[in-house]
């Protein structure tokens, strides 16, 4: 082992068989100094540590601290009694069993050694609409940059690196699957994709986003994808619910009640006025939780996303209506409605919002990408549509981070906080059956005029 380029660069012997570099279990265990054991129920290295790392050849599958990888059945083979497998595969499994950054570097054909995080923290893929979102969350400063031949896209991230699965079954819709491919200089990402397949790359500061989909999706046989602009179902989310009040008015009013009898007007109004398929996550007073939230509009394919919350301040004269989109919260104020309005899903799931399904929600920034733009827009029509059938004052529209438009963000998404039920004067407003129906009417207005806005820019 020794250092080039400040890295730790380890030597081992392989063989190449069908494109891919193979070291056996043996080099692994001397060249990282692990202990070796070999039994009935498959193969185990351990560190000096004392975690293991175990190899089950039949299942295809490696443990190492308690979670299982799974690994196509050409990353394994036999030669001579001993098991060998695929360097890179090697390089994902060391990297946790000796907690250190190991990569296999397909140029130099040895393993390095990163005394730093990953610059990519996280690559995270979703299909929709004949859609694959390839998302790649780095670093700010990296500029990921794509290159095809023939069926293989590359997107090449220079001065990144990625700790994570080497290998990735493609959906056989869009693409076959994925390769990581490490070198000194950064990370390839290989996706091999289906034929007739195009696509689009989108940067952000500190996210990169590849769309593949078919060419017959494209625009002017280039790259810009838009899939097509139909409003025909919306899903509105009344804030909190059950145990969960939300904020409470000076007279005792929760935020919950509010919230749900303006959804009920406003479902009337958008199926009876406009036609339109509305889905409610809650017309009673129960328990809704984030993942419940977010799954309703997936699982209906809603083209709208429409949550209905009140505010609340220490200040009681505070007043007026604001609406927001997904984005970074840019003031004091605006960070302070996301922690209130995100507070609840917090209670949910034993005090916690950390497990796995929640955690792909809140890294699910897609609305950075296709759908910011027509969400800012809605809000603002919205917004307008609000102010000018209620005259509350008019707080603007806003950005936040809310963990429930996270969730929804394939689709133009807003969150409303209709007025504050904190000041004694709009809480008796927002109790008012009539202004209720002003407020639905406002917010039926923005929807009908983005709908003709949306579907007319095609």
């Amino acid at each position: 082992m020794f250092l080039v380029n400040g890295f730790k660069q380890v030597s081992v012997r392989y063989i190449y068989r069908n494109g891919v570099f193979f070291v056996s279990a043996n080099e692994i265990a001397s060249r990282f100094s692990l202990s070796y054991r070999k039994s009935n129920s498959g193969h185990a290295l351990i560190a000096p540590s004392g975690r293991i790392l175990t190899i089950n050849t039949l299942k295809n599958t490696a443990t190492v601290k308690g979670e299982r990888h799974s690994f196509p059945d050409f990353f394994e083979r036999f030669e001579n009694g001993k098991l060998y497998l695929a360097a890179d595969l090697w390089a994902e499994l060391l990297s946790p069993l000796i907690d250190k950054n190991i990569y296999w570097d397909s140029e130099q054909h040895k393993f390095f050694i990163v005394r730093y995080e990953p610059s990519i923290r996280r690559m995270w893929i979703r299909h929709r609409d004949d859609t694959t979102f390839f998302t790649f969350y780095h670093e700010r400063g990296l500029r990921p940059s794509v290159e095809r031949n023939g069926d293989i896209l590359t997107v090449t991230i220079k001065r990144g690196f990625y700790r994570g699965p080497c290998y990735v079954d493609g959906n056989q819709i869009t693409y076959k699957w994925l390769r990581v491919r490490h070198t000194s200089r950064g990370t390839k990402f290989k996706i091999f994709l289906k034929p007739k397949m195009d696509y689009d790359l989108q940067r952000f500061s500190d996210s990169s986003v590849v769309m593949v989909f078919e060419q017959s999706l494209s625009l002017g046989g280039g790259m810009r994808f838009r899939r097509e602009r139909r409003i025909q179902t919306v899903v509105i989310d009344p804030g909190h619910g059950g145990t969960h009040p939300g904020a409470v008015g000076p007279s005792g009013t929760p935020e919950k009640r509010i919230a749900l009898q303006i959804a009920l007007k406003l479902k009337r109004i958008l199926e009876n006025e406009l036609g339109l398929n509305v889905v409610l996550t809650r017309d009673d007073d129960r328990d809704v939780d984030l993942l419940q939230r977010i799954n309703i509009a997936r699982h209906n394919n809603a083209d709208l996303f429409i949550s209905l919350h009140c505010n609340s301040s220490r200040d009681r004269k505070a007043r007026g209506v604001e609406t927001y989109f997904l984005s970074v919260a840019a003031s004091d104020w605006e960070r302070a409605v996301e922690a209130a309005e995100n507070m609840d899903f917090s209670n949910f799931n034993n005090g916690s919002t950390n497990n796995s399904d929640i955690l792909e929600m809140v890294l699910a920034d897609m609305a950075q990408t296709e759908f910011l733009k027509e969400s800012e827009s809605l809000a603002e029509l919205i917004q307008e549509g609000i102010v000018r059938r209620t005259h509350f004052q008019n707080r603007g529209v806003k950005q936040a981070r809310f963990l429930v438009l996270k969730g929804v963000s394939y689709m133009p998404s807003v969150l409303v906080e209709v007025g504050f039920i904190s000041n004694p004067k709009e809480e008796r407003l927002l109790k008012s059956p009539s202004v209720q129906e002003k407020i639905a009417r406002g917010i039926a207005d923005g929807i009908k005029e983005f709908k003709k806005r949306y579907e007319s820019s095609q």
